[in-house]
């Protein structure tokens, strides 16, 4: 499907992508930086991109932004995104329907929500309940890539 110039771009990190962005000594840090420069990439085309991250995730991976350590996160923009009341309830009826951790339906609701005006790509160690849970969307257009 081609987007037209100025659509939204969406990249949502999972927990170990958000692990190995905010640690450099993570073996997996180096192709998140590159995936992330890619998508700043776009920004420089008028495309729009973010990067953001369930606070549920956030969470579940033990990252405070408060410490020394998550620096990049913000120098990097990622932006997070609270689990508001509304918000958990779709998580819920999502891990209902497909199963999976909390924090995974939690990010695929964020996939969701991002989904009508953006290009979603969620990015995850997880191949089994990731694509599960946005195969319970009622969208085609999130994309998952692995990490």
């Amino acid at each position: 499907m081609t987007r037209k110039p100025g659509t939204a771009i969406v990249a949502i990190l999972d927990n170990e992508p958000l692990q190995a962005l905010a640690d450099p000594a993570h073996p997996k840090h180096r192709e998140l930086m590159r995936l992330l420069e890619a998508v700043a990439q776009r920004r420089r085309r008028a495309e729009a991109p973010s990067v953001i991250v369930s606070t549920a995730v956030r969470l579940e991976a033990g990252i405070d932004r408060q410490a020394p350590s998550s620096a990049l996160l913000g120098k990097l923009r990622v932006r997070d995104e609270a689990l508001s009341s509304s918000r958990t309830d779709r998580a819920v009826a999502l891990r209902r329907a497909a199963g999976g951790a909390p924090a995974d339906a939690a990010t695929v609701q964020l996939a969701e929500e991002s989904a009508p005006a953006a290009r979603v790509t969620v990015y995850t160690a997880d191949l089994t309940d990731m694509p599960r849970l946005i195969a319970a969307l009622d969208t085609a257009s999130v994309r998952v890539h692995r990490v």
